[in-house]
């Protein structure tokens, strides 16, 4: 087989090749001490020499369960260019957010880097002019996911999806092509921390932001792409008290720019004592920034 091109350049410096990982079982490891715990990452779209066409090569039906990961600093678990994972039954314990200093350097030193610790986290990370993840078919089920800390951004459930428009003349596609269909369910999420002005959610579903700025909390970088088929089902979040006067985002549940999306049957408490709501870019329980979901089969 010939190797298909490298987005940057038109040719295989890189030594791309068709290779993608699938159905692989990581399961009943103990994982601490580091970055990432699992680190779930396909190649993405590429260029199929000889047939002139954009062809995804996503990691696909592969299973992440029943680990322990604790003491890391980004995420437990992280996701990218993937089509019907599953991630079930994991217990991720203190995500610390150290290294934000060193993370998606983004431009000179006077640029800041907003940077995001999760449990979880599924998609996203633009990186300069390279384009972020997403995935497809995603099943989030039965983790248990507490103390995350950030100075930023803290989650414990991250899934964003960043479409993405490949080009090379007279050939062009967008990705994800297809519904997203993503599952959050039964997960218990806990003990997520910021500082009082930096933004945190229990679980997050959404489309990229135009930056990861706590500002652009509700700015979509793409403002007519919406996620499709995502459920968020019997979950339990608890978000605890910042101890100060919260001006960041604060969210059990979000979910933003999604259609034909169900959320049922979760329990979710807001413990801060004190939110700042004229200034806070999003405050609530489950907070939902799309399409009406009488209008969209929701």
């Amino acid at each position: 087989a010939i190797a298909p091109y490298d987005l940057f350049g038109g040719n295989t410096l890189y030594n791309l090749d068709t290779l993608t990982i699938n159905n692989n079982v990581i399961s009943c490891n103990e994982i601490s001490g580091f970055g990432y715990g699992i680190v779930d990452m396909g190649a993405g779209a590429l260029l199929r020499s000889g047939h002139n066409e954009w062809t995804k090569y996503y990691n696909n039906d592969n299973m992440i369960s029943n680990n322990i990961i604790k003491k890391v600093s980004r995420a437990g678990i992280f996701l990218g260019y993937t089509e019907n994972e599953k991630v079930i039954g994991n217990r991720i314990h203190n995500v610390t957010g150290l290294g934000a200093d060193t993370y998606l350097e983004g431009g000179p030193p006077a640029t800041p880097v907003f940077y995001d610790a999760g449990g979880i986290l599924a998609g996203g990370d633009r990186y300069q002019s390279y384009y972020p993840f997403n995935n497809m078919g995603l099943t989030i089920s039965g983790n248990e996911i507490s103390l995350v800390t950030s100075d930023y951004l803290a989650y414990g459930i991250k899934v964003e999806q960043a479409q993405t428009e490949y080009q090379h003349s007279p050939v062009y596609a967008t990705f994800p092509d297809a519904d997203e269909n993503t599952k959050v369910m039964n997960n218990i999420v806990w003990g997520v921390n910021t500082p009082d002005d930096a933004n945190r959610a229990g679980i997050r579903v959404f489309t990229e932001r135009f930056s990861m700025d706590p500002a652009d909390f509700l700015i979509a970088r793409i403002s007519d792409y919406f996620t499709t088929g995502d459920m968020i089902l019997s979950n339990t979040v608890i978000m605890p008290d910042d101890e100060g006067k919260t001006e960041g985002g604060l969210v059990g549940i979000g979910v933003q720019h999604s259609k034909d999306t169900k959320i049922l049957n979760n329990a979710v408490a807001m413990l801060d004592n004190h939110v700042d709501v004229d200034n806070a870019p999003a405050a609530a329980l489950i907070f939902y920034q799309g399409i009406l979901p009488a209008y969209a089969n929701g």
